[in-house]
């Protein structure tokens, strides 16, 4: 039996779906991914792919662009590709994937039987930005979504208000939608570190972008600083190609302040996990934030925000502390109960810990998406 996953960056494929991928072939399905050349990554995710012993196809995709032409073109290069390898399951997530490569298959390959599963990873920019063009595009992208996904067997979310979001309005039907805990984190790879007691230590972790957070949590390190002068902030991310991305002028006046690291992209999390105490991300939005369950995993406390994709994560007050998202003040308020409290920090962890690998592991993420496609 022959699988195809089709994502927007070879990238994603070789981040998140190694799981996926490794339990297949466990079961004598030969994988292939169809994936655009753009990468953000340190080391090229094709050589992993291929070391995983995946068959890697490029094609010329534009995530972000809303072309009606170049869509077409993109829907007949994904057909010309599903028919040359003729897989019997096709995996696709992100945006474009998700209806280009139904349709694709459906309309294109001359085969109908093919068993197609998508993924809602988050619901993305387009969903999250206000004013008529916004609006317009979540319009579009919401009727390409209603008339593709009615092709796929089955449609996982990451968290229920988007699988409650994408039924109530019609774009999926209740019966085909199914949760995932997330692409399912690695407890081995994140084990449980020790957290040191001397000192209260913040960590954002994340793109640099509005959406995540970042203005706030730099306001609110700024305020809690001045308060606690033994507390410092730490941030592990880099500029993004994104309208909302932080600015390289702005980013230099950041680092000009007093109790701001900026550590830049990094191709290992760990040394930075292993001196913080509680792990920030103030995001307006998430699927299910993968670095917050990484941070869980290693043993931290988390500071986030009230919203789908993050508030599961945590119990207030047990594992760590909420607050209510676009808001540099109730971040400081959080993050100033954190900082009151540190010294229970590897008590939270310990929890955080638990919580990681009871719910959201790979062996969790695996054993209920295998039991929902019936393979």
């Amino acid at each position: 039996m022959k699988v195809l996953f089709i994502s927007n960056v070879f990238e994603s494929v070789a981040t998140f779906r190694l799981p996926i991928i490794r339990e297949l072939k466990k079961r004598g399905m030969h994988v292939s991914c169809l994936a655009g050349r753009v990468s953000l990554s340190f080391a090229d995710p094709r050589v992993v792919l291929n070391s995983e012993n995946v068959t890697v196809h490029e094609m010329e995709l534009a995530p972000a662009s809303l072309s009606p032409l170049i869509a077409f073109r993109e829907m007949v290069q994904i057909g010309r590709e599903i028919r040359r390898s003729d897989p019997d399951i096709i995996f696709t997530h992100t945006i474009k994937p998700n209806v280009l490569g139904v349709l694709a298959s459906h309309w294109l390959t001359g085969r109908k039987n093919r068993r197609i599963f998508s993924t809602i990873n988050g619901l993305g920019f387009t969903f999250l930005q206000r004013g008529l063009r916004s609006g317009l595009q979540r319009f579009l992208v919401s009727l390409l979504y209603g008339f593709s996904l009615r092709y796929a067997e089955r449609v996982f979310f990451f968290n229920q208000s988007d699988l409650k979001l994408f039924v109530d309005h019609g774009i999926v039907r209740k019966e085909r939608a199914g949760y995932l805990p997330g692409s399912g984190v690695d407890t081995a790879s994140y084990p449980l570190l020790a957290v040191e007691p001397s000192a209260c230590r913040f960590l954002f972790i994340g793109r640099l972008i509005r959406e995540k957070g970042i203005f706030e949590f730099v306001e609110a390190a700024r305020v809690i600083r001045s308060k606690y002068p033994q507390c410092s902030f730490e941030i592990v991310g880099g500029i993004y190609p994104s309208p909302t991305s932080v600015t390289q002028a702005q980013l230099d006046i950041w680092r000009s302040e007093e109790g701001l690291y900026f550590a830049g992209p990094v191709s290992s999390i760990h040394p930075y996990l292993k001196r913080s105490t509680f792990v920030v991300l103030p995001s307006y939005r998430e699927g299910l934030s993968q670095s917050l369950l990484e941070a869980m995993s290693s043993g931290r406390g988390i500071v986030t925000t009230r919203v789908p994709g993050c508030e599961e994560l945590v119990v207030e007050g047990v594992n760590g502390f909420l607050c209510e998202p676009k808001s540099s003040y109730s971040l400081g308020e959080a993050m100033e109960r954190a900082a009151l409290d540190f010294e229970r920090a590897g008590e939270m962890g310990l929890v955080s810990r638990r919580i990681a690998s009871e719910k959201f592991s790979y062996q969790a993420m695996l054993s209920s998406l295998f039991e929902q496609v019936k393979l």
